[in-house]
């Protein structure tokens, strides 16, 4: 969540940018004009510039101040939220809360969106991903430079199909992650993890990488952490939007060469935006794993992760 002040700022360039852009053709036209009247011409719009930007500097000066009692809510309101968060048991069910309450809002609000959708009017917007990949004691899991021909597969697939920009980054934790964290077990359910010492340590390492929790952070980013392994079969687990984070095997994010490129990463974005399996064998959310499954989204699918809470203009 950005602070109100940086939000200011960045408006006051804007307006200025656009001032500029503006007031430069009235010029234009005032120097095809015959001499004295183009001089003329030039002094009003340099006076009605000057009045705009007289009263952008009020405004600016306004907002700031206002800005103020703003910031410091939100600080506060964050503070609580983090500590309330950190809390055992209860922080964990806190946020499924709060990102269950979300989901269905953001589901609601982004109808409208979502109908223009289905006739194809669908602007960019975009997707923050982190890609984690954690450590035991012989070192990383894998390497930056193994996933990146999955990190573009996943970029384009979202691309091409939701019209959604996935930014990606990849982080390298610097210490070896607990056992609990490197092995996941699906038995039990990602949620049931969340409750445990997995969770709080992916809380932990969002925490580092983002200098804020994901509920202080809006568009929240989906973090992927590459773990050791996952259930008994599983090769990625997802909470769907109940969690900010998900999981995936160092196979399935890595591309040697000659061996098959999976979508599994993609797979459980799609979970972490909301949306649930599908028995489409082309579709990206078919459970079928490494063999067959597509990279379709329905245009159902298209609204749910464009109205998700990950992705924003």
């Amino acid at each position: 969540m950005e602070r109100c002040t940086t939000v200011v700022e960045r408006w006051v360039e804007q307006v200025k940018r656009t001032r500029k852009d503006v007031f430069s053709v009235p010029r234009r036209i005032c120097s095809w004009l015959p001499w004295p009247i183009d001089e003329l011409c030039k002094t009003v719009v340099d006076v009605v510039e000057k009045i705009v930007e007289w009263f952008e500097d009020v405004v600016h000066e306004i907002a700031k101040v206002v800005c103020v009692p703003i910031d410091l809510v939100r600080e506060l309101a964050a503070a609580v939220i983090e500590m309330v968060t950190s809390i055992p048991i209860l922080g964990p069910i806190v946020r499924w809360v709060v990102h269950a309450v979300e989901f269905i809002g953001n589901q609601l609000g982004g109808l409208p969106e979502g109908i223009l959708g289905l006739i194809g009017f669908r602007p960019i917007k975009h997707l923050h991903l982190y890609v984690v990949i954690l450590r035991n004691e012989r070192g990383p899991l894998t390497t930056e430079p193994a996933i990146q021909d999955v990190l573009r597969e996943t970029e384009r697939i979202f691309r091409s199909r939701a019209q959604v920009r996935v930014h990606t980054a990849v982080h390298v934790t610097d210490a070896p992650a607990p056992s609990t964290a490197l092995h996941i077990d699906a038995e039990v359910g990602i949620l049931g993890e969340d409750l445990t010492v997995a969770g709080s340590y992916f809380q932990s390492v969002i925490v580092s990488v983002l200098g804020a929790g994901v509920l202080d952070r809006r568009p929240a980013p989906v973090f992927a952490f590459v773990v050791e392994g996952v259930g008994n079969s599983d090769t990625g687990c997802s909470a769907g939007p109940l969690a900010d984070w998900v999981v995936v095997e160092p196979r399935q994010v890595e591309h040697p060469a000659g061996q098959p490129m999976f979508n599994t990463l993609a797979h459980e974005v799609g979970h972490a935006c909301g949306l649930a399996h599908t028995d489409d064998i082309t579709n990206l959310l078919n459970p079928i794993g490494n063999t067959g499954r597509g990279d379709n989204l329905s245009p159902f699918q298209r609204m749910i992760v464009r109205n998700s809470s990950h992705v924003a203009f």
